[in-house]
């Protein structure tokens, strides 16, 4: 039996031809990419800040795992970005939610999700920026991604709103 460790995954994203796993399922992040410069390994019930207590994953991206959480301190349901480390302070989602607190009055942003907290938390992977929502609910996207006739989804395929859902959606947003 073995007592080395195992061997550090490489600092560099891999491309896909390079990964081990093949897409069976819903897609997620891959396994690889919890390297250095990349994801932090949540793990359910980690507390971030002393404040957020880590419940349920809401979701990924390229560039960020997102988790559902508890603010101990004010006894509310957050949503937890957190960045891949490699990903400066400097993001254009960080500067556009700071800007959005500055200068959006309180009664026109309540159809945007708020930035609520932002700090760094140091992990094996780095050092990550961490962002703190209010939590919401699934795109448009994923919701129209959903739909019947969307299913089973090619490789490749365009998804088009439907007539009345896109003029709905507009007719809201505005």
């Amino acid at each position: 039996m073995s007592t080395s460790s195992p061997p550090t995954p490489p600092s560099r994203a891999l491309i896909d031809d390079e990964r081990r796993f093949k897409t069976i399922t819903l897609p997620c992040e891959w396994v690889e990419d919890y390297r250095p410069g990349g994801y932090y390994p949540v793990v359910l019930g980690d507390v971030f800040n002393h404040q957020y207590k880590v419940i349920r994953k809401l979701g990924e991206g390229s560039y960020s795992t997102v988790w559902l959480a508890h603010d101990l301190n004010n006894s509310r349901y957050v949503a937890l970005k957190i960045l891949i480390s490699e990903i400066s302070e400097s993001t254009t989602e960080l500067r556009i939610l700071r800007h959005i607190i500055e200068y959006a009055p309180e009664e026109g942003s309540r159809y945007i999700t708020r930035l609520l907290d932002e700090f760094e938390h140091r992990g094996p992977n780095g050092l990550h920026k961490c962002l703190v929502l209010e939590p919401i609910g699934p795109s448009v996207n994923t919701i129209v991604e959903e739909l019947p006739q969307f299913k089973p989804r090619r490789r490749g395929m365009k998804i088009r709103y439907p007539l009345q859902m896109a003029k709905s959606i507009l007719k809201q947003s505005l």
